[in-house]
């Protein structure tokens, strides 16, 4: 236990050790005992104040606290074993408007477009179809009944439009219309295609025309046919007079979204791209898509 000095340690090295002067350690054994004497009583190594403990070797301390410390820095600086994490799940960046869009592309077709294998189209992602009808009085595009019959068996929507020629009678142009297209319960509402102008005829004359082959086809089928036009032609000859009423479907090309003819202020259809090549149909088609509710927009249809 080493309570005190080795016989041979002299008083002088003792206060040089512990006490700046011997008074002091004279003074100090004044307070706590009797009056130092020198031969009788060796001072104990490492502890000035007489209270039995031996003061720790500072060397010896100062080397355990090292190890202490550096044990310490070696548990907060090492790198714990990588935890096995599952791996996440897998995202999708299509978001349900682009569904929604896939889901609400469509197709025109005419006799110009060739033999049409409508399954082939379908399973290219498109899910209605227009098939071309009439055009003024009297002619009948040769492939409206078998796109007709062809569509409908694909289950995809199916609609009709008419090709009007101004100048023609709008009635019989009608007439023309409900006679040669076998519309049913759940195929999309008839279409009037207007698009082109005969100069002769004056733009209030040509509106008026326009209304009574609408009201015909209106009184027929029981629905608000649409119109199909472009920007350009309805503002120079149309535009000063409201159908807004009547669905709009815009064709124009190359844009992100379509410039509309006042006094609309959206969309049915709009047609975004012309003579395109579409898997299952000959010579190519025009290609459509929704606005707005689709649900709503596919749904516009006979009862």
């Amino acid at each position: 236990m080493n309570r005190g000095p080795p016989p041979n340690l002299n008083r002088q090295k003792v206060e040089q050790r512990f006490f700046s002067t011997a008074a002091d350690a004279v003074g100090y054994d004044k307070r706590h005992t009797e009056p130092y004497q020198a031969k009788d009583r060796r001072l104990p190594i490492g502890n000035p104040v007489g209270c039995g403990r031996r003061r720790p070797d500072l060397r010896i301390t100062a080397f355990a606290m090292f190890l202490l410390s550096f044990g310490m820095l070696l548990q907060c600086t090492s790198t714990p074993d990588p935890v096995e994490k599952d791996p996440p799940a897998p995202t999708t960046t299509e978001s349900t408007e682009t569904k929604a869009s896939v889901a609400c592309l469509g197709v025109d077709v005419s006799h110009h477009s060739g033999t049409v294998d409508w399954a082939a189209v379908k399973a290219e992602g498109y899910h209605f179809a227009f098939t071309k009808a009439t055009e003024g009085v009297d002619w009948v595009d040769p492939m409206l009944i078998e796109n007709l019959r062809g569509i409908k068996q694909a289950g995809m929507v199916r609609g009709a439009y008419h090709f009007y020629i101004v100048g023609d009678d709008p009635n019989d142009q009608a007439q023309n219309f409900i006679k040669h297209t076998p519309l049913d319960p759940g195929d999309f509402i008839p279409v009037v295609d207007i698009e082109s102008a005969n100069h002769k005829e004056s733009d209030m004359l040509l509106a008026g025309e326009l209304r009574l082959f609408l009201d015909a086809l209106e009184q027929h089928y029981g629905v608000t046919p649409a119109i199909y036009t472009g920007l350009n032609f309805w503002k120079k000859h149309l535009g000063s007079d409201d159908f807004s009423r009547y669905p709009l479907w815009i064709a124009q090309y190359e844009v992100e979204q379509p410039t509309l003819p006042e006094p609309w202020t959206g969309y049915w259809l709009w047609q975004s791209a012309q003579d395109q090549a579409v898997g299952g149909i000959e010579k190519g088609a025009d290609l459509n898509t929704c606005s707005g509710d689709h649900d709503a927009v596919l749904n516009k249809t006979l009862r």
